[in-house]
C-alpha cells in the first residue's frame, strides 16, 4: 500500500502546482505564530504556500524508513529562510524534483502545516480532491493518498539569509520565531575528552559548551544526522570551534531539561570552522588579586566563576589542612594583602609545577630530564616537593575558581588538568620568600555582615563559648560543624575539616574528640558548656548546608587555635564557688611562657591536651 501511495503523490504531483495556487500565501512569521493555548501554530492543520531561500539540500533531512525491503526512494526533508524566520520542510513522499534542490535557491512551497514533538514543519497533505462532491476512485482505495509538499523553483542562485549570531546561552532563552533558522555561535566545545562525534553513517547527539553555558552546567546538544558529512570527523581535543548550525526543538531524545527542548541541528562539517585551543583552558598571564575572585554586592558568583586565574600569596595553613582524601591531595588557605583563599586539588600521583615557556613535548616520562615528568598535558613538567609547602611560603598557584556549598575555592581545572603550584622566592615588588599574617581581629557580628570579606582570611573571633548543651566536636577522622556565639548571643558555626591536625612528638592531634575536649582537662574551671569561654583563630569561612544562605563561620587549622580558655562567670562568683581559675593571659602570650605577638601571626592559646594526657606551662 505505502508502494502504492507514493506512485499515486508522484502521478499527481504535476497537477500539484494548480493545487498551490489555491493556497493561500503567507510568510514564514506568520507561520511561526502561535495559537491562543502556545501549543502550536495558528495555522495548524492548514494548506498555505511560504517563500524563502533553501539553507539546506533538499533530502538533507528526509526520512528513509517509510518503506519495507528493497528501500524506496527518500523523500522531503529540508530548510528555508526568508530572513525573518525559518520552517523545515519534511515529507516522506518525494516531491517532483527534490533531487536537484540545493542549499541557496530561492523556492516556493505549499503543503500542510503542523507540529510533531516540538518540532513546527510544513508537509504532506490529504489529496483535497477526496473531499468533494465527486471524488475521484483512487479516494476510495483504503487510506486517502496523500500529496508530498509542492515544490516551485524561483531562483537557481539565491543569497542565503546571514546566521544570527549569538551565544548558547542566548539561543536557550530563543523564543518560537528563531526555530528553523541558521544561527552563528563562536567558541563552542566540548567539556569531555571521551565524548566523539557520531561514526559515519550512524546519528547521534553532541554536547556543547561555550562562555555563557559553562562546564558543570547542562550542555546544549547538536544533534547530527546520519545523512550529513559530521558523522565520522573527529573534533580535536582540548579545542573550540565556531559554529553555523540550525535551531531546533524537539521532545524526544533530543533537548537539553528546561529549555524547552532546544538543539542545534548540524548542516555539514564545513560549518565547523576555526578550531583553535580553548579559551577557557589557557592557562592566564597575569595574576589576579584575591579580593578581585569575590562576588560583589547582590552576587551570588563572581565574574571569575569557572574561570582559570593565576594567584599568589603565602600559605596560611600547613598543605594538608584542608585537604578531601587521606591518599593524597591538598587543601590550604593561602592569602594575600587583598584577602585569602581555599586552594583544593584531588590528585592523587603528583603536584604540577607550572611548565615552563618553550617545554618539550612528551609521551612518557623517558623523553624528559632533570627531574622532569611527562604531564598532562603531554610536555615535561616539575613535580613540586610538598614538604616545601609550609605555611608562611609564598606560592604562585593556577587553577579554576568554583563555589561548592558556598565556599569560593581554586580547584583543578579538571581531573586531566590539575592545578598547578609552585614556590616562590622573595618577589621583585619587596614580597618577602616567607611572611606569617597576623590574624584579623574580628566579632562574631563582623563575620555575619561583612563575611565575604573575611572568607578565607586568618582570622580571630574571641570571647566565645558552646551555643548550647548539643554542640560537640567531630569524631576521630571525620569533618563536623558545631555553633558558637559571644557575648551578645551571635552565633557562628565552627567548621571542623578532618584533617585539621598539628603534629606533636610524631603523632597528629587534630579538632576532634579523640584528641581534645571542650573546654580542656587542663583547664581549672568547671566543665559545664555553659561556664567556660575561649577564643578561636581559624580561617573565615561560608558552607551551604541543604540550600539557602550560607553559614559563615571559621575554619581552625589545628586544636592550638583554641585558646585562652577561662571562666565566664564573673570573678566574685567563681570565688564563691571556691574555684580556683588564674587570670587571663595577656593577648599575643599565654601563661607567662613564650610570648608571641600578633606580628608573628601566631596567636599563643592556652595548651588543649588529649584527654588521654595534660600538659602544663613550666
Amino acid at each position: 500500500m505505502k508502494r502504492f501511495m507514493v506512485m499515486v503523490s508522484v502521478l499527481l504531483v504535476w497537477g500539484g502546482e494548480a493545487l498551490a495556487q489555491e493556497m493561500p500565501e503567507v510568510s514564514i512569521r506568520q507561520v511561526r505564530t502561535l495559537n491562543g493555548e502556545g501549543d502550536g501554530s495558528a495555522l495548524e492543520a492548514e494548506l498555505v504556500r511560504v517563500t524563502g531561500v533553501t539553507t539546506t539540500g533538499g533530502r538533507q533531512y528526509a526520512p528513509t524508513s517509510n518503506c519495507d525491503s528493497p528501500p524506496c526512494t527518500p523523500g522531503v526533508g529540508f530548510y528555508l529562510d526568508d530572513g525573518e524566520a525559518g520552517l523545515f520542510v519534511w515529507s516522506y513522499l518525494p516531491s517532483a524534483g527534490i533531487e536537484t534542490i540545493t542549499a541557496g535557491q530561492r523556492v516556493r512551497v505549499g503543503g500542510l502545516i503542523r507540529s510533531f514533538q516540538g518540532r513546527l514543519m510544513m508537509t504532506d497533505f490529504i489529496d483535497p480532491a477526496c473531499s468533494s462532491d465527486s471524488p475521484p476512485e483512487r479516494c476510495s482505495e483504503g487510506s486517502l493518498p496523500r500529496l508530498a509538499p509542492v515544490i516551485e523553483v524561483l531562483e537557481a542562485e539565491a543569497a542565503i539569509p546571514a546566521p544570527v549570531e549569538m551565544s548558547l546561552r542566548g539561543f536557550l532563552e530563543t523564543s518560537e520565531s528563531m526555530e528553523g533558522r541558521l544561527v552563528s555561535i563562536a567558541g563552542v566545545f566540548s567539556d569531555d575528552l571521551s565524548q566523539r562525534l557520531p561514526r559515519a553513517g550512524t546519528g547521534g547527539s553532541f554536547q556543547l559548551h561555550d562562555s555563557t553555558v559553562l562546564p558543570g552546567e547542562t550542555p546544549v546538544p547538536i544533534y547530527i544526522e546520519k545523512t550529513t558529512d559530521v558523522a565520522g570527523q573527529v573534533w580535536p581535543e582540548r579545542s573550540q570551534a565556531d559554529l553555523v548550525a540550525i535551531a531546533d526543538q524537539t521532545f524526544r531524545g533530543g533537548g537539553a531539561p528546561g529549555d524547552n527542548g532546544r538543539q542545534l541541528r548540524a548542516r555539514t562539517w564545513a560549518d565547523f570552522s576555526n578550531f583553535r585551543p580553548r579559551e577557557d583552558e589557557q592557562w592566564p598571564q597575569e595574576r589576579t588579586a584575591i579580593a578581585t575572585l569575590r562576588p560583589g554586592d547582590g552576587e551570588a558568583n563572581g565574574s571569575f566563576e569557572g574561570k582559570r586565574v593565576w594567584i599568589e600569596g603565602w600559605l596560611t595553613t600547613e598543605y594538608t589542612t584542608f585537604r578531601e582524601s587521606r591518599t593524597g591531595g591538598v587543601g590550604f588557605a593561602v592569602q594575600d594583602d587583598s584577602g585569602g583563599l581555599i586552594v583544593r586539588s584531588s590528585t592523587i600521583d603528583h603536584i604540577w609545577a607550572p611548565a615552563p615557556e618553550g617545554a618539550e613535548s612528551c609521551q612518557s616520562n623517558t623523553e624528559c630530564s632533570g627531574g622532569e615528568r611527562c604531564g598532562p598535558r603531554s610536555v615535561c613538567q616539575a613535580i613540586v616537593d610538598l614538604e616545601e609547602l609550609r605555611s608562611g611560603v609564598r606560592v604562585r598557584v593556577l587553577g579554576k575558581i568554583e563555589t561548592r556549598r558556598g565556599r569560593m575555592t581554586l580547584v583543578d581545572a579538571r581531573l586531566d588538568d590539575p592545578i598547578l603550584i609552585e614556590k616562590l622566592g622573595a618577589g621583585g615588588e619587596g614580597e618577602p620568600a616567607e611572611r606569617v599574617f597576623a590574624p584579623t581581629l574580628v566579632t562574631a557580628r563582623q563575620l555575619l555582615i561583612d563575611g565575604e570579606v573575611y572568607e578565607g582570611v586568618l582570622i580571630t573571633v574571641a570571647d566565645l563559648h558552646l551555643a548550647d548543651s548539643n554542640q560537640q566536636l567531630p569524631r576521630s577522622g571525620q569533618n563536623g560543624t558545631f555553633s558558637v556565639g559571644d557575648e551578645e548571643n551571635v552565633r557562628i558555626g565552627v567548621h571542623v575539616e578532618r584533617f585539621a591536625c598539628m603534629d606533636e612528638e610524631g603523632a597528629q592531634v587534630c579538632v576532634n574528640r579523640s584528641a581534645m575536649s571542650l573546654p580542656p582537662e587542663s583547664f581549672s574551671g568547671e566543665d559545664q558548656w555553659d561556664l567556660f569561654q575561649f577564643d578561636l583563630t581559624g580561617i573565615g569561612d561560608e558552607i551551604v548546608e541543604g540550600g539557602g544562605a550560607g553559614q559563615r563561620g571559621i575554619m581552625p587549622r589545628s586544636p592550638s587555635d583554641f585558646s585562652n580558655f577561662r571562666d565566664r562567670r564573673p570573678a566574685e562568683e567563681v570565688a564563691d564557688a571556691g574555684v580556683v581559675v588564674p587570670p587571663p593571659p595577656p593577648r599575643g602570650g599565654g601563661c607567662g611562657c613564650g610570648a608571641i605577638g600578633l606580628e608573628s601571626a601566631a596567636i599563643l592559646l592556652l595548651p588543649l591536651l588529649r584527654r588521654r594526657r595534660k600538659r602544663g606551662c613550666s
